[in-house]
């Protein structure tokens, strides 16, 4: 998956630097991009202002990318926080994250 920063600041391409190195990538037949990223940022600290802000700038990033491809690269930004309360981050597969996934065992299990 080919990771595009919209505001978290601590993975993935830089948006400026995005068109280039994609096209790069394209320019090269052994390589295909097959799913592009973005990541929330604290998903509890942030408004949904803040969401809105970041899926439209992966709106802005992928749409035509993603439509010059028809339906051969998938697109996903929501984790646990926004399976459950960001429907409009779903886009074409969502990651299960933390809170699918507990790290610590309920109190009744050993």
């Amino acid at each position: 998956m080919f990771m595009i920063d919209t505001g978290m600041t601590r993975c993935g391409c830089g948006m400026d630097d995005l068109p280039a190195l994609l096209s790069r990538i394209e320019s090269h037949s052994s390589l295909r991009i097959a799913a592009l990223g973005t990541h929330f940022r604290n998903f509890r600290r942030t408004g949904a202002s803040v969401r809105h802000e970041q899926l439209t700038r992966f709106h802005n990033a992928t749409d035509g990318f993603a439509a010059t491809r028809a339906g051969k690269v998938i697109r996903t930004v929501a984790n646990s926080g926004g399976i459950f309360f960001a429907p409009g981050s779903h886009f074409d597969m969502v990651g299960r994250g933390f809170r699918c996934t507990e790290s610590t065992p309920p109190a009744n299990r050993t």
